[in-house]
């Protein structure tokens, strides 16, 4: 069985978020869907939680060896995860781009993971910063 936990699982224009046979998959905690055909997978409540959307930037090259979407300012994904751990407990301390997790990204001076699977970042909280930080200079020059 598939175990989805901090996942982001939305914005599908073919169909429902979620469609699974039963026992297929499993949502043990800290998911977001758009539509609401994630709940179903959820044995307990709070296991996913739905929103009118994820709040996610274009997939673009924002660090790493993969594409992906950050997390817009405003986005329900920002520091939402209860915990900063895998499923089974495992600790996450990098994103899927190797950044640092977790990070303060909604201002609260609290450090949590967000969901997903990249940490937006605690540079700026206004969509001002775009791309790989690791490329800017440190420099005015």
């Amino acid at each position: 069985r598939l175990s989805m936990h901090g996942s982001l699982i939305g914005d599908n224009r073919a169909g429902a978020d979620c469609l699974a046979a039963p026992g297929g998959l499993l949502a043990t905690g800290a998911n977001l869907d758009t539509d609401g055909s994630c709940a179903a997978l959820s044995p307990t409540s709070g296991g996913v939680t739905t929103v009118p959307e994820l709040g996610l930037g274009p997939l673009a090259d924002i660090g790493g060896w993969t594409s992906g979407q950050l997390p817009a300012a405003g986005s329900a994904a920002l520091d939402s995860a209860p915990a900063c751990a895998t499923w089974p407990g495992a600790p996450l301390v990098t994103d899927q781009r190797g950044y640092p997790r977790p990070t303060d990204d909604d201002g609260d001076l609290e450090p949590e993971c967000d969901l997903g699977a990249v940490e937006r970042g605690p540079i700026f909280l206004d969509g001002f910063e775009s791309g790989d930080p690791r490329r800017w200079s440190g420099s005015d020059a």
